[in-house]
Formats: structure tokens, C-alpha cells, sequence
């Protein structure tokens, strides 16, 4: 439910509740974004909207342009930038939690295979999309570095947003990271981390090229 609360800044809140809105799509990429529109939808005055879009500019999903702010229009070229650059982060987060992961992450991950396989076979892109998201964050968590752990925090998002923009999360993207999840389990529960890795960072690279791939169907 999109609603503000007293528990929280309020500025906090409503940029929790606007990424909500951007996530879920329901301002589309290049919307025009008012701030006195979204200030009395959330019952709140315009300053904390004003900085919940500061925040969300930051963040890469609100944009300035000519004296408004619209919702980010994602490019095919930044999405694979993005991808390159989580290729390079999470096979290092890989390599690390090779070491550190638990007994309970390990049952995470598992996990989080079953439920993704699910949702690919019923059709459903986007619970997909959260249990993809989910087996990477349990991974970058593990890897125990909290300068790691940030940056990949930064760019998970957005990564998620623009993937769904250009794709509309169509499940095709998420069929292969089945057998490739399991590798790099398989890898984590040797303790091998540089096979770890490299299994982690051709999973993305595999990625890349289906969405390519697709995009190229598409177009």
C-alpha cells in the first residue's frame, strides 16, 4: 500500500514509496514526474518529495532535464554496461563467499532455484525476476564486504528496472540462470572460489547475450 506513516523521516518514506512506483512501472519510462501531484497522492507536503526525487536522480532512476524531472528511459547500451560492470563485482562476491558462505545461505540458495523454477514454469516474469534477484543478493551478502556489498546495492535496482523496461521481464531471459544458479552453488559448497567465479561471471555474460538476443526478436 503506497501510504506514509509518522514512524520514518518522511522524505525516507515517500522515496521508498516513489521507487515502488518506478519498479513496479507504473510511471513509464520518460513520464514527466510532479512533484505537487505525487505530494497530495501521499498526503504529504512537497518538500520530502523534493528529496525523495534528489534521491531517486542519484540513484539513476528519476532524471532532470529542462527544468522537470521525468522517469529514466533505460538504453539497450546501458543495460549491458550495467551488466559488464556486475560481471566484474559479483564474480568477486562469488570468489569471497566461497569462504564465508553457511550452511543456512546455502539452503537460501537452493531455495531460491525451486521458487524461480516455479514461477518460470507458470509464466510469471516478475516473482521470476525477485527469486533471480534474491540468489544474487544472498551471494553478494556472503561475500562479507561492505564496500562490495554498497556498490552492487547502488546498481541492483536499477539493473532490475531497466531489464524489465526493455524485456517487460519476459521469462525467456531467466530460463538458462536455472542450470547456471546451480553451478555456481555446486562451486560455493566446494569452497572453490575461484571456480566460484568464473562460474558466476560467464552466468553473466550468458545473460548479456540472451538479452541481446532478445532484444534483436524484438526489435
Amino acid at each position: 500500500m503506497d501510504s506514509i506513516t509518522k514512524a520514518e523521516p518522511l522524505h525516507i518514506q515517500a522515496y521508498q514509496v516513489i521507487k515502488g512506483l518506478i519498479l513496479r512501472r507504473e510511471y513509464g519510462p520518460g513520464e514527466r514526474m510532479v512533484e505537487a501531484r505525487l505530494a497530495e497522492r501521499l498526503g504529504i507536503s512537497r518538500g520530502p518529495v523534493r528529496e525523495a526525487f534528489r534521491m531517486l536522480i542519484q540513484d539513476g532512476l528519476l532524471v532532470q532535464g529542462e527544468g522537470a524531472v521525468y522517469v529514466y528511459r533505460p538504453t539497450v547500451s546501458d543495460i549491458v554496461e550495467v551488466f559488464q560492470c556486475r560481471e566484474s563485482l559479483e564474480g568477486l562476491a562469488a570468489r569471497l563467499a566461497a569462504a564465508f558462505l553457511t550452511i543456512e545461505d546455502r539452503r537460501e540458495l537452493t531455495n531460491t532455484i525451486g521458487k524461480m523454477r516455479i514461477a518460470i514454469e507458470g509464466n510469471r516474469p516478475d516473482e521470476a525476476s525477485v527469486w533471480d534477484q534474491s540468489f544474487h543478493d544472498i551471494i553478494t551478502r556472503a561475500s562479507g564486504n561492505r564496500q562490495l556489498i554498497d556498490l552492487l546495492t547502488g546498481i541492483k535496482e536499477k539493473a532490475i528496472y531497466m531489464r524489465s523496461v526493455i524485456l517487460e521481464n519476459r521469462c525467456d531471459l531467466f530460463v538458462t540462470a536455472i542450470s547456471d544458479h546451480e553451478r555456481i552453488v555446486h562451486a560455493l559448497e566446494r569452497k572453490n572460489g575461484e571456480e566460484a567465479e568464473q562460474e558466476m561471471q560467464t552466468h553473466i555474460r550468458r545473460t548479456i547475450k540472451r538479452f541481446l538476443e532478445l532484444v534483436n526478436e524484438n526489435a
